[in-house]
Parts: structure tokens; C-alpha cells; sequence
């Protein structure tokens, strides 16, 4: 009898064991987008985007996409949600310069006109943190000294990446935030420029896992 208890001691713990490791060996990446200190540029201003991705396995798993959605952002930046013509977004060109927007803002139709995306098929991101590069943001015509606010909070905020190792391009994991934004008060951009203070957002990112293509 003791013998049976202990190999059936044995027999858990083992299953445990291989529990664990299977949940280890599916560990799921994570990414986190965050905005830097908004800065003043002659037109209005500047604000980084950085990306922190940890991937599972660092030596394949790349960030080869990411998207970019503005829509939540204050009324007086987007005349209400229907313009956005006052947002780019500018790669940083040190940093991935085999990269390519392929579609920004304003330049996409509606209801797509809020969304910025960028991509790569050649040098895509290993586990690491990165300025992925700025949004500008045209503040002309807008009254000096009020308050606005730059949102990246939404689903279709998200980036995507690949199993470098099997050559398989199409996204494996998408990445939807739940929060990320910058508050600023709007300068006079006529004026020589003042430090902004701004309040930052940090954006986790939640998985939602694609099966791949047969």
C-alpha cells in the first residue's frame, strides 16, 4: 500500500511537471506600446511611439507590423472624430530603415483614415525596445492654451509578428491596448517654444492567438 501511494505520488508529480513545462514551452509574447514627452515643433507637435516586445523565443520570434489608431483622441484634434488630416506618422529611419509606412492617416479612406500602418518583409523587430518613430500632430488654427489629448487607446492599436525560422510572413499574434495617451496643452506656435509637461499612457497589450494558414 505504500509503495502504490508513493508511485502514485510519483505519477502526479511527474504529470505536473510535464504540465509545466508544456505551459512553458507555449509561453505567449507580450508587447507594450508607450508615448513619449510631447515636444514642440514649428507646426505643432511631436510625440514618440515606443515598443517593447518580449517574444518567446527571442531568436525567431519578430515584430514584422504594427498599426497605429488615433481615433480616441480629443474632438478638437479630430473635428469631432471625422478629420484627421492633422496626424503623420514619421518611421524613425536610424533605428529600422527597411521599414515602410504604407499607409498613413488621413491617406487612407474612411473609416480607415484614423489608422497609420507600417511594415517590413526584410528586417522585422527581435525581443527588444524600440522608438518606432513619431506622431505629428499639425495643431495650426487651434486656440493657444487649450487642452488636447493624443489616444492610441483601441483595439486596432496592435502590432503582429512572424516564426522568422519557418519563413512564414503572415501574422501569428495580434495585440489590441487597453489604455495609452498624452495630455498637452496646445501652444502658440508662433512663440518660442516652452517645455510641455504631458501625462503618459502606458498600453498593455492583450493576445488574442491566429491559427496558421494551412
Amino acid at each position: 500500500m505504500l509503495l502504490r501511494n508513493h508511485r502514485g505520488i510519483k505519477t502526479f508529480v511527474s504529470g505536473l511537471a510535464a504540465f509545466v513545462f508544456a505551459c512553458q514551452a507555449q509561453a505567449i509574447p507580450t508587447a507594450l506600446f508607450d508615448l513619449g514627452a510631447p515636444t514642440v515643433i514649428p507646426t505643432g507637435i511631436e510625440v514618440d511611439v515606443i515598443l517593447e516586445f518580449n517574444a518567446d523565443d527571442p531568436s525567431n520570434d519578430a515584430v514584422n507590423f504594427f498599426q497605429l489608431d488615433v481615433s480616441n483622441s480629443s474632438s478638437n484634434l479630430t473635428n469631432g472624430g471625422t478629420d484627421y488630416t492633422r496626424f503623420s506618422f514619421l518611421l524613425e529611419p536610424g533605428l529600422i530603415p527597411d521599414w515602410q509606412t504604407t499607409e498613413d492617416f488621413a491617406f487612407n479612406a474612411p473609416p480607415d483614415d484614423s489608422l497609420s500602418r507600417s511594415e517590413t518583409l526584410i528586417l522585422p523587430l527581435l525581443q527588444g525596445t524600440y522608438t518606432l518613430g513619431q506622431i505629428r500632430i499639425d495643431l495650426t488654427g487651434l486656440t493657444p492654451g487649450s487642452g488636447a489629448t493624443l489616444s492610441i487607446m483601441s483595439s486596432e492599436t496592435r502590432v503582429t509578428y512572424q516564426d522568422i525560422s519557418s519563413n512564414i510572413l503572415a501574422p501569428l499574434i495580434d495585440f489590441g491596448p487597453t489604455e495609452g495617451l498624452a495630455t498637452f496643452t496646445i501652444p502658440d506656435t508662433r512663440a518660442v517654444p516652452e517645455p510641455l509637461t504631458a501625462t503618459l499612457g502606458l498600453v498593455g497589450l492583450g493576445v488574442a492567438r491566429r491559427r496558421r494558414a494551412a
